[in-house]
């Protein structure tokens, strides 16, 4: 008698692939943090401000795919390590740009690509079908489990506040 073939188990072959991702966000994080002192969050924001500057905080927050408060708040800590600055437009007085400063374009000399335009760049590689299944796959797992958010935090960005405002470091995922 021939044995039965297990059919394969997708909801476990979807952990493993987070906690493939999950692992090289965290090594990607503890990296900058341990070789430049910057988190992922920050690395990204001054990529994404070296690609186009200056840029308002709200371009800024679309470029990173989420919310004005987040990027504020890791602006905020790369403005304090001298990496950017927060100046009124010269076209528009009400508009606050930021920009670079030399400090921070030496900076990038030495880091790494965020690990964010990875992950971008891998979806992107995928066929547009494909890649649109993924992301409604992944938003249905987040509705279901309580934690979809139109505007989340930035990767390991733990003291941004989230869009329903709660601080996202005293977030929990309820347990069924």
């Amino acid at each position: 008698m021939a044995a039965k073939k297990k059919s394969p188990d997708h909801a476990q072959a979807v952990l493993n692939s987070f906690r493939c991702l999950v692992k090289s966000l965290r090594v990607a994080d503890r990296a900058g943090l341990r070789d430049h002192g910057l988190g992922a969050a920050q690395l990204y924001v001054l990529h994404e401000l070296n690609r186009e500057s200056p840029l308002s905080v709200n371009a800024l927050a679309e470029r990173t795919a989420t919310d004005q408060s987040t990027v504020s708040v890791v602006v905020s800590k790369l403005i304090t390590k001298g990496f950017v600055t927060r100046e009124r437009s010269q076209q528009d007085g009400r508009r606050l740009d930021l920009t670079l400063t030399n400090r921070g374009r030496l900076l990038l000399k030495r880091l790494p690509p965020p690990i964010q335009w990875s992950i971008i760049d891998g979806v992107r590689q995928l066929q547009p079908a494909r890649a649109r299944v993924l992301a409604q796959s992944l938003q249905e797992i987040c509705e279901v489990l309580g934690i979809a958010d139109d505007h989340p935090p930035m990767l390991f960005d733990d003291e941004a506040p989230s869009s329903s405002g709660k601080s996202t470091s005293r977030r929990r995922v309820a347990r069924r």
